[in-house]
């Protein structure tokens, strides 16, 4: 054997690598031979090594694209999710919306512009000086008339006035007289309580539909 190929064998068992070496920790760990003469520099490294270290950078190029590539699918799946619960949502909170509009404009047609019960508990109850079983303060001397005018005003009083007679809080008593079975408070409480009774039950309707 002649001294190059003496130089060839020892180059070659310099730079031969096992291929499981070439990727470690995510770096690349390839082995080269310099050799330098003066001011030039050449570093040699096993052919098979380097299409090995090729096809492995390729490989895993790839499969960080694949998982880029999920990721960004699942995103937008993701978003188009949280968009159609977000549509869902706002067609539902619109329908309330457009049916307590409906359902307040019906109430002014039927009972006329005064149709808070809030509003007539507090005129009965003349802001709660009127204690239980107290004589109430009649629609004729509430201080508040717009909306009690009228038959659209006159049809308001007697509903609620009613109402309020079937939940318990009132009785009739004469002409045009009523007495107080409860303090005002505690009027309100029920008052509200049935309200949002009702509301409950109309948005079950709505989500129903």
């Amino acid at each position: 054997m002649n001294q190059n190929s003496n130089i060839a064998v020892m180059i070659y068992e310099g730079v031969k690598q096992d291929p499981t070496t070439l990727l470690m920790n995510n770096a690349i760990n390839l082995k080269s031979f310099t050799l330098k003469d003066n001011n030039y520099t050449i570093e040699v490294c096993e052919a098979n090594a380097v299409n090995k270290l090729i096809s492995l950078l390729i490989k895993k190029h790839e499969k960080e694209l694949q998982q880029l590539e999920t990721k960004a699918i699942n995103a937008i799946k993701k978003m188009r999710k949280d968009r159609e619960n977000e549509e869902k949502e706002h067609k539902k909170r619109l329908e309330l919306y457009e049916a307590s509009i409906k359902e307040n404009k019906q109430y002014k047609e039927w009972y006329g512009t005064l149709v808070s019960p809030i509003l007539i508990c507090k005129e009965l109850w003349n802001n709660g000086a009127v204690g239980q079983f107290g004589e109430l303060i009649p629609p004729t001397k509430w201080r508040t008339g717009r909306g009690l005018t009228g038959t659209g005003g006159k049809t308001a009083t007697r509903y609620w006035l009613s109402l309020f007679e079937e939940l318990e809080l009132i009785r009739t008593y004469g002409k045009g007289s009523f007495i107080s079975l409860v303090g005002m408070y505690e009027a309100l409480e029920v008052v509200t309580k049935h309200k949002s009774i009702l509301k409950e039950k109309k948005r079950k309707e709505v989500e129903s539909e």
